[in-house]
């Protein structure tokens, strides 16, 4: 599996999602154009491995915003957290895969801070990460760059809103859902994170609000992992729209539809 290096316009941004594809259910139609279930089923499962990066560094910037506010208390800004988390690039490592995140603060009007503070109103957070995923079903070198812009810092606010774009690079292979093929991928996507909120208080509530997670894609498939003979290609639209739950519905296409567990990684196929 080759990895690839990816070109990244920084815009204000964000991803949000899961690990990979992992079982179905129920039954969705045709596109008119032709674009079937399985090429939906494989557009879905390399949706999950791209939204992963930004799962990890969505929800880590956010924590280190919120403070990590715990129990009953009151939502707040962790001043302490958010000067440390300010001073410099924060990297770290989840298994394979590498985040490294970048932060500038500013106030109400728009101008920047030296660091967190009374005044501090959004940050913008650059997001990059690089790594490998691996499982016995999905195997993938991924990239994964942008910035996103969050808002909603003041002490008295209770919910981080989030907004922004990313571009996603996935070079994959994977089991079908059938089980009986391996499937070979390459992926590129830019994506638009609009209006994600998401409470301070994680323990209240980990997951997403509100907001939408738009993906244009262009993915190959290739009949070998020499990824030199093409099989077919796509160009698919995805869109996750986050609703407070563990479970929020991804589209692919406006016709294929499914469930992402964003506590397991797994995405299964609605049912009608």
């Amino acid at each position: 599996m080759r990895s690839h290096r990816i070109r990244m316009p920084l815009a204000a941004v964000a991803c949000a999602g899961v690990l990979f594809l992992a079982g179905c259910s129920g039954n969705n139609p045709v596109n008119p154009n032709g674009f079937t279930l399985a090429d939906a089923d494989d557009i879905a499962a390399q949706a999950g491995v791209a939204a992963a990066a930004g799962v990890v560094t969505n929800m880590s910037a956010a924590d280190g915003a919120s403070g990590g506010v715990s129990g009953s208390a009151a939502p707040r800004f962790t001043p302490l957290r958010a000067g440390s988390f300010a001073q410099a690039e924060t990297t770290f490592t989840v298994g394979a895969i590498t985040y490294t995140l970048g932060v500038t603060f500013y106030d109400a009007d728009g101008n920047a801070l030296s660091g967190y503070g009374p005044l501090a109103h959004r940050m913008l957070v650059t997001t990059r990460a690089t790594g490998a995923v691996a499982s016995q079903q999905f195997n993938a070198s991924l990239g994964h760059a942008g910035s996103l812009d969050v808002s909603g810092l003041e002490a008295s606010l209770d919910t981080l809103v989030m907004n922004g774009a990313c571009s996603d690079s996935v070079d994959a292979s994977f089991t079908s859902l059938d089980g009986t093929r391996t499937r070979y991928f390459i992926w590129r996507s830019g994506a638009v994170l609009t209006d994600a909120a998401l409470l301070k208080n994680r323990q209240a509530n980990p997951y997403p609000l509100s907001g939408t997670l738009s993906y244009v894609v262009h993915a190959v498939r290739y009949r070998s992992n020499q990824f030199a003979e093409v099989e077919k290609t796509w160009d698919a639209t995805v869109v996750i729209v986050f609703d407070g739950t563990a479970t929020p519905e991804l589209t692919v296409n406006g016709a294929f539809h499914y469930r992402l567990n964003l506590v397991t990684g797994a995405v299964v196929r609605a049912v009608a």
